[in-house]
């Protein structure tokens, strides 16, 4: 019998990103300072502070920046400061090895580090990612060829470049209620609806920084997705070993 490639694996990243970023300062800063250039410091900092990259760039307020630069691929803390217009924003960037992320921050929005998300990131081929895969939360009760009745309401926010996605999932009162529900990876196949429980305990015990996994997703995850029935979790069989978790497609029980 031949051996079940993973249909998912969850680790770590490592090597280097390149990242392209689009920045534009917060709108005081167009009329406090009209032609004059703006230093904006960028810092950034993983969890255990062994990554850290800090920049200062000059900045035109008039009109949006590109700013480009490597670092080691890893989730990090950044805070952007331009002291002389008032204009700060701090968020969770996370970037995957051997990638580039092009994306755009505003200095006058951002996410809420209250929140306390958790961070997935994962490389995937296109066909995959062209399903914009987002992440839900489903009853502890979901058991393999039951359909699910309903998702538990989250918030998350995905992006998606057509080779690599992110999610920050944001935990609520809700579901601190619901403790032992089922995180899901979710993707729409031919309008059908398909499910790949991850065991990942959400919401995570917040320690000061979010929990992250690093998502690698098969060449032919869509093609076994296809297979599945919809509204179905996908039976699963968890195996850890060494901090890495794989997810491979087993048979459904018996009835």
């Amino acid at each position: 019998m031949s051996k079940q490639k993973p249909l998912i694996k969850l680790g770590v990243s490592v090597d280097f990103a390149h990242i392209v970023l689009h920045l534009t300062l917060c709108r005081a800063a167009a009329s406090a300072a009209p032609g004059t250039p703006v230093a904006v410091s960028l810092h950034m900092e993983n969890g255990n502070g062994r990554h850290t990259f800090d920049r200062t760039f000059s900045v035109d307020p008039a009109k949006p920046q590109t700013l480009a630069f490597d670092v080691p691929a890893d989730l990090y803390r950044a805070t952007l400061t331009a002291p002389a217009v008032n204009c700060s924003e701090s968020d969770y960037w996370p970037f995957i090895a051997g990638g580039t992320r092009t994306f755009d921050v505003a200095m006058d929005t951002g996410s809420d580090e209250s929140d306390h998300p958790m961070v997935m990131l994962g490389s995937a081929p296109a066909d995959f990612v062209a399903l914009h895969p987002t992440f839900v939360m489903l009853d502890k009760g979901v058991s393999c060829g039951q359909p699910i009745l309903n998702e538990l309401p989250m918030k998350v926010q995905t992006e998606d470049d057509g080779t690599n996605f992110f999610a920050w999932l944001y935990p609520n009162a809700e579901l601190e209620k619901h403790r032992g529900s089922v995180l899901a990876l979710k993707v729409l196949v031919k309008g059908q609806p398909k499910y790949v429980p991850l065991r990942v305990a959400f919401p995570a015990e917040w320690s000061g920084f979010p929990a992250f996994y690093n998502v690698e997703i098969s060449d032919d995850a869509v093609t076994l997705l296809e297979r599945q029935g919809s509204d179905m979790p996908v039976c699963e069989k968890v195996m850890e070993t060494k901090g890495t978790i794989l997810l491979a497609p087993t048979p459904s029980p018996r009835k």
